[in-house]
């Protein structure tokens, strides 16, 4: 009976960080000069010319910083 209530809790957890994920996702960004979109992921087109670092931020920190979506993907 602990080994269920153990399977159990723990498919709980999972399902938990697995959606607060999904909610609050991560973006990838470059902090370049001229920089201003955030991306989806970190191998998207529009960032093959970043001429910095490519960094993994929340998407509220990247509305925060006044980035707007990347039109390539997010159509």
């Amino acid at each position: 009976m602990k080994f269920v209530a153990r399977l159990f809790l723990s498919i709980v957890l999972i399902s938990f960080l697995v959606s607060f994920s999904l909610v609050e996702g991560g973006v990838f960004i470059c902090k370049g000069p001229s920089s201003a979109v955030y991306h989806k992921s970190d191998r998207c087109k529009g960032l093959s010319k970043c001429s910095t670092q490519v960094f993994e931020i929340t998407l509220a920190e990247a509305k925060k910083l006044g980035r707007r979506a990347c039109k390539i993907e997010y159509r």
